[in-house]
């Protein structure tokens, strides 16, 4: 999952108790829990390595939350109890959204009668462009409805408007190669080098970045592979090729005031990063 729904009321009762340190632990533990819908193991050394756990202090604030919070089950795994509540759940949640999504949303209401539309409007949905091969869009826009907007307050009113305003393709389009960017970004370079984790904590800022890439990755992916369709194996070429450069590995000494720098997912999806890469390994 690279989305979970979070409840401050509930969170700030539970862990009233704990130090700034257990909260940042709780957090990234909670947010790895999500993202692979799988328990946590029971040994400390990996949740450290999840944590980016380094001090005498950071671990202690891992072991603790650990205990408290994902306690070892029969199964010899660490299990959350809110969490495994609420992963079905969502999961039902997101295969209704792509299940509608395939199906293009909700149907096209009925257009009015000539004489009821004197304008000429168009009808509220449109077909995507046909000069658009990548399936993805420079920007998306949405018609002013003239209606005062509305905000829902409640987890009920939440479901309702998921379930009233299912993505549309252009949306659905971008959460896939976003999410495939995630996982190759995590799998060749966060987890063998050591660097930040692409985390779903922050997803509508991931899809961001990506999409003030696409023009780039478009550029790259019609060089290399002849199609403007940005496909999971431009992901794993293209992070392969980060992972085998010695700056961004840190195999080789940081600068002057940045030794301790490490790039991180919103780093290498910048489009200069990008076509820098791909320039290099043309050459």
């Amino acid at each position: 999952m690279n989305y979970f729904e979070f409840y401050p009321g509930d969170y700030s009762r539970d862990t009233r108790h704990c130090s700034l340190a257990e909260h940042g632990a709780f957090l990234l533990l909670l947010s790895a829990y999500y993202a692979t819908e799988k328990p946590l193991p029971a040994d400390y050394v990996a949740l450290y390595r999840m944590c980016s756990a380094m001090t005498p202090g950071e671990q202690a604030a891992v072991r603790s939350v650990a205990d408290t919070f994902f306690p070892v089950a029969d199964d010899g795994l660490r299990h959350n109890k809110r969490a495994d509540a609420e992963i079905p759940k969502a999961q039902s949640r997101i295969e209704k959204a792509r299940t509608n999504g395939k199906a293009g949303g909700r149907p096209p209401k009925a257009s009015k009668k000539p004489s009821e539309n004197p304008a000429g409007l168009q009808n509220e949905t449109q077909q995507e462009p046909s000069g658009n091969p990548a399936g993805l869009l420079e920007e998306t826009q949405s018609e002013p409805s003239g209606k005062a907007p509305h905000t829902p307050y409640t987890r009920e009113d939440q479901e309702r408007t998921s379930a009233d305003k299912p993505p549309t393709d252009i949306d659905a389009r971008l959460s896939q190669v976003t999410d495939e960017a995630i996982e190759a970004y995590n799998r060749l370079l966060a987890e063998p080098l050591a660097l930040p984790k692409a985390l779903p904590v922050g997803i509508d800022r991931k899809r961001g970045w990506i999409r003030r890439s696409l023009r780039t990755i478009r550029e790259v992916c019609r060089a290399a592979y002849g199609s403007e369709r940005i496909e999971p194996r431009f992901w794993a070429d293209y992070f392969a090729t980060q992972a085998a450069d010695d700056f961004i590995a840190g195999r080789t000494p940081r600068g002057k005031g940045h030794e301790g720098w490490r790039p991180d997912f919103e780093y290498l999806t910048r489009p200069d990063v990008i076509a820098k890469a791909f320039e290099r390994a043309a050459a």
